[in-house]
């Protein structure tokens, strides 16, 4: 599969069309649907280009084969967002989830703490206010 094809399934994949990355490369339609076709030799540059704008490495679009593919939504990212990652890159993605999981854990661990401080705080303040009113 050269180049060109790969990076078409890619951009078809992500659910973009030639002339949004056309766009997004300052390049006409016709220029851009001539590097997928591969009657445009695509530099390193270019290649560059199109793999940040497609979010994804140089080394991914090289490696990309469609029965490697793994192909996942992921809600928490983003409305329906597809991610396209190569069996290598699973592992980062795992991680990274991991990562972020770890985080919001905190988070929330923190804010329970918080709030279970403001809870005894409040609890205290009303029964001074009861012993007050008892007093009076």
């Amino acid at each position: 599969m050269k180049i060109g094809d790969k990076v078409k399934k890619i951009r078809e994949i992500k659910g973009l069309t030639q002339e949004d990355l056309a766009q997004k490369l300052n390049i006409t339609s016709q220029a851009y649907s001539k590097l997928e076709r591969n009657k445009t030799k695509m530099d390193e540059d270019r290649l560059e280009q199109i793999a940040e704008n497609l979010g994804v490495s140089v080394d991914m679009i090289r490696a990309f084969e469609p029965n490697s593919l793994f192909i996942n939504s992921l809600h928490a990212i983003g409305d329906n967002a597809k991610t396209v990652i190569n069996h290598n890159e699973n592992q980062q993605l795992i991680e990274i989830i991991s990562k972020a999981k770890d985080e919001i854990i905190a988070q929330q661990k923190d804010t329970i703490t918080r709030l279970q401080s403001d809870n005894d705080f409040l609890k205290a303040q009303l029964e001074q206010i009861t012993k007050l009113l008892n007093n009076k």
